[in-house]
């Protein structure tokens, strides 16, 4: 991710607030931070990119790579519903609410994977 792609994510007052509003739904903090690296912040830091969504960077990457022109020059297409795994298959997919969200949450923050990482399946045309 680019500077520019975090700034993205914190420029929208109002997805930021989102954000925050899920983290402190999911990572209530127990006591206030007493500095900036505090457990808790790190924490924080840590669990607000996987409540994030990383739709408008591969958008970009799509268009400036120009996955369009694939089919005319590669015989490829990418295809419209993956088949072998989900195209964002480490992305949280319970609410807040739901039964066995924070499990899933926990589950997550426990095995320190991104949910950055996607995946593309291609077809010939």
């Amino acid at each position: 991710m680019t500077k520019e792609d975090h700034r993205v994510g914190t420029q929208n007052e109002r997805a930021q607030n989102e954000t925050m509003a899920v983290l402190s739904d999911y990572l209530p903090m127990r006591r206030p931070p007493t500095c900036t690296w505090d457990v808790e912040i790190v924490k924080w830091q840590y669990a607000s990119e996987l409540i994030r969504t990383y739709d408008h960077i591969y958008d970009r990457i799509a268009h400036n790579l120009e996955f369009h022109k694939f089919p005319e020059y590669l015989k490829v297409g990418i295809k419209d519903q993956n088949t072998i795994t989900e195209k964002w298959p480490f992305r949280l997919k319970l609410k807040f609410g739901q039964e066995g969200a924070q499990q899933e949450f926990d589950r997550v923050m426990g095995q320190a994977i991104t949910t950055k990482a996607f995946y593309l399946e291609f077809k010939r045309v």
